[in-house]
């Protein structure tokens, strides 16, 4: 844990009381307290769909809660938007930073507060120079005059922060802030934190990482499902006491278990030894020599707290992100798919974790979506043969229950859960042997949830094989393999005979 905070803890100077919101069919908070105190660093952890982002959100003024409220010095006060909170002296450093790219640093920094010759024109040498004296004074070196667009992330970072800072931030809330980050630009960062705290700001840090939150943390609020479950001194926490909060035993996110098979799965092994894709060494920016096999008929689990490199390694097996390897063979042929339509040629298809901007296009109608990627079995002689189409989705969507009016429906109209069983369709018709699923169930009910797996049993029963890429514990713990990773690299892996009736053994090397 990090030093001591500046303010004694039981004097709380910000915090939100009985905050609740709701969207559509989904709890996002439900009366939540909260206090932060001025020099402390308090840490939010929950799993993904727990609250944090709507909690950032409000905190934010990007939302108004439905009931309860934020208190600063006693006084409860309401946010219409981002420009009430920065009145407020409340800032967030979201993970997409909110930096003019193009403009210099010193520009940014000064964003909206340009100070002025009497003349009316702005007074560059006192921007130039300010901003300067803003970094330095947090320990930054970086010329003012450079575009935002030529730093490093890292750096991008810093610069948002100087921005509130200079602008006599109270509450300095970020979110997920190291997710993109070498470990370098990780420790300048934690430097920063521990002179921000000297300065008695008060922190909010949403992490997946437990090593950093014990590492930089005063205090630890656990979410789960919308509520705030447990709250423990950074200091005294138990690793295992801080997993069993975030998973719970009940609420959808919860494994379904039987006492007789224990963890249920995907599908039915034993899968044969016939390996269909084999990589070693595997990198780019972000992945460190990942080295997998996948057999013929096996669902392999990739899993790893968000920001590990999961979707990184999706997009590099797809071919849609640029990487390097030692080798890789794909059905038996040794290349390297630098593009998605080497990989769909090799009989590879990606479920990507963004289907509504990768992997569908939404206006486009069902029929349009599930043939898309295989136009050549209807056309003829350089036309489209749309009653071929037509009977394709109809018979897609009677196998897969795609609950829609019309196949001629737009997707952009469907649930979220029947959207992904468009994107699968659209992989079947196709003919591709191997599926790559990233985050397969994100934003979809349980009742999809289930089909989902269901419908991963099914391909996998037919010959194909699948790589389940999930951020969700009790998701990977029903593939037959698991494979663990951290920061962009295969840390350990979990063998399908060595978990256990609940997973916790696969649970704690997870967090590990």
């Amino acid at each position: 844990m990090s030093s001591s905070v500046v303010v004694e803890a039981d004097r709380p100077q910000f915090g939100v009381r009985g905050l609740s919101k709701r969207y559509p069919g989904t709890r996002a908070l439900a009366d939540l307290d909260l206090n932060l105190v001025a020099g402390e660093v308090h840490g939010i952890a929950g799993q993904n769909g727990a609250g944090k982002s709507t909690f950032v959100r409000i905190m934010s003024g990007v939302e108004t809660p439905d009931t309860g409220s934020i208190v600063i010095d006693g006084q409860e006060v309401r946010f219409d938007s981002p420009q009430d909170a920065q009145r407020a002296q409340i800032y967030t450093v979201h993970q997409e930073l909110s930096l003019m790219a193009p403009l210099s640093v010193a520009e940014n920094i000064f964003m909206g507060d340009m100070p002025l010759h009497r003349w009316g024109s702005v007074d560059w040498g006192t921007v130039r120079r300010e901003a300067t004296e803003s970094l330095r004074e947090l320990g930054i070196d970086i010329d003012v005059r450079r575009p935002v667009s030529s730093l490093p992330i890292g750096h991008r970072q810093l610069v948002e922060i100087a921005k509130a800072v200079r602008r006599d931030a109270r509450v300095l809330l970020l979110d997920e802030p190291t997710a993109t980050l070498p470990a370098q630009e990780a420790h300048r960062l934690f430097t920063l934190i521990e002179a921000l705290k000297q300065r008695g700001i008060a922190i909010v840090y949403i992490s997946h990482h437990f090593d950093e939150m014990y590492q930089i943390c005063d205090r630890i609020s656990i979410l789960r499902d919308g509520l705030k479950v447990a709250e423990y001194p950074a200091e005294a926490s138990e690793h295992n006491a801080i997993l069993r909060a975030m998973l719970g035993s009940k609420g959808e996110s919860t494994l379904r278990l039987n006492s007789a098979a224990g963890v249920q799965r995907m599908g039915e092994g034993p899968a044969s030894d016939e390996v269909v894709l084999s990589v070693k060494g595997l990198r780019n920016e972000v992945l460190q020599d990942v080295s997998l096999s996948l057999r013929r008929g096996e669902v392999l689990g990739v899993s790893g707290l968000l920001g590990n490199g999961q979707s990184e390694l999706s997009s590099a097996l797809f071919g849609a992100t640029e990487s390097q390897s030692l080798e890789f063979v794909i059905n038996g042929k040794e290349r390297h798919p630098r593009h998605p339509a080497d990989a769909i040629g090799l009989g590879v298809g990606l479920l990507p974790e963004e289907r509504k901007t990768q992997g569908l296009v939404l206006p486009m109608s069902v029929t349009a979506n599930v043939t898309m990627s295989a136009l050549a079995q209807f056309t003829s002689s350089g036309f489209l043969q749309r009653s071929a189409e037509r009977r394709t989705a109809n018979d897609m969507r009677t196998s897969l229950a795609i609950k829609t009016s019309s196949t001629q429906q737009p997707v952009a109209n469907l649930s979220g859960g029947n959207q992904q069983k468009v994107a699968l369709a659209k992989w079947l018709v196709s003919g591709v042997q191997i599926l790559i699923f990233a985050e397969p169930t994100r934003g979809v009910d349980v009742g999809a949830k289930a089909e989902i797996y269901g419908l991963i049993g099914e391909f996998v029963r037919g010959g194909g094989s699948v790589i389940v890429v999930t951020s969700e514990i009790t998701e990977a713990l029903m593939c037959d393999r698991v494979l663990v990773m951290r920061r962009g690299a295969l840390v350990g892996e979990v063998a399908r005979d060595d978990i256990d009736e609940r997973g916790e053994n696969a649970v704690m090397e997870y967090f590990a």
